[in-house]
């Protein structure tokens, strides 16, 4: 049975996801939030300090386009 890879990252500038299945983020800052802005939606989704969220993609399908902007934060990711 075929694997699918893992990608683990920790990001502390605005970055933006393309082209993945699933995505979960961990904030690690202790005070800073970051902003979450995901193509073709007018709401953002804000990202506390200590928070995690995960999204996933339906099967066969990849999520649309998410950025993450926001000052002084340390977000680990892992995608696939």
């Amino acid at each position: 049975m075929a694997t699918q890879g893992v990608v683990f990252d920790t990001i502390t500038v605005p970055t933006t996801l393309r082209n993945k299945s699933t995505i979960t983020l961990i904030n690690q800052s202790d005070e800073n939030g970051a902003t979450l802005t995901i193509e073709g939606q007018a709401t953002n989704i804000s990202l506390g300090a200590g928070q995690t969220l995960e999204l996933s993609a339906s099967t066969g399908f990849t999520l649309p386009d998410i950025a993450i902007t926001g000052t002084d934060f340390v977000i680990d990711i892992i995608t696939s």
